[in-house]
């Protein structure tokens, strides 16, 4: 509900400052006339000037349409896996082989230093699985190349998503860095070489501390898994 001139005075005078969110309402209907509190009317100009100014922007400059990484059952099966070091031993997958869950995570470059996750965003996963009953140990974990990357040809005799997709597979997560901007998780569903072993994208838990708003969609997804695995 938006602010009315006399409640954004009523709270300013309180010390308060209102929070306003401007995806939903432009800025120019919170405030329909000038205010006598010239701070005030300060950061109202301010917002209505950004407003015009992202206005501009958008009509100058279309939508790109976001692009799926994947499109064919194919190009995702051979998309290879990062090897990854692990207690003196170079793996591609973590966790538990015959896990009924697997994971498949973007890195995030070819510097990052740790697999499958950064330090900074291995807790926000942790807690994402533990939310639907997960643990890490529980589910199987495979990295994939950088998204730039994507278009790389898998190494020859080289393991690949395919290797990692047994029959005993139920559900799959593919954690990307560019996910669509839809809260149905039907929408968010990969194709798979079988319609018994559901896959959905979502966002990466980098994605997700950029973006706090996607976090809504990411546990949509979750649920959907949950559901399926249950």
């Amino acid at each position: 509900m938006p602010y009315t001139q006399q409640q954004i005075r009523a709270l300013s005078a309180m010390g308060i400052v209102p929070w306003i969110d401007r995806t939903k309402l432009p800025a120019s209907s919170l405030v329909s006339e000038p205010s006598d509190n010239p701070a005030l009317q300060t950061v109202v100009d301010t917002v209505l000037r950004e407003e015009r100014m992202a206005n501009v922007a958008a009509s100058e400059q279309p939508a790109a349409p976001v692009k799926s990484r994947v499109s064919t059952p194919a190009e995702l099966m051979q998309i290879p896996l990062v090897e990854i070091s692990f207690r003196g031993q170079i793996c591609t997958q973590l966790g538990k082989a015959n896990a009924p869950l697997l994971i498949l995570v973007e890195a995030l470059s070819n510097q990052q230093k740790q697999y499958p996750f950064e330090a900074t965003d291995a807790k926000l996963f942790d807690d994402m699985l533990r939310a639907i009953n997960w643990r890490r140990q529980d589910v199987c974990l495979a990295v994939l190349p950088p998204t730039h990357q994507a278009d790389l040809a898998p190494v020859e005799n080289g393991p690949c998503v395919a290797d990692v997709c047994k029959p005993h597979r139920d559900a799959v997560l593919l954690f990307r860095h560019s996910v669509p901007l839809s809260l149905n998780a039907d929408e968010l569903l990969v194709p798979m070489e079988r319609e018994s072993m559901p896959a959905w994208q979502l966002p990466h838990p980098a994605l997700l501390r950029e973006s706090p708003d996607r976090k809504r969609q990411a546990w949509n997804v979750l649920k959907a898994a949950r559901a399926r695995l249950q």
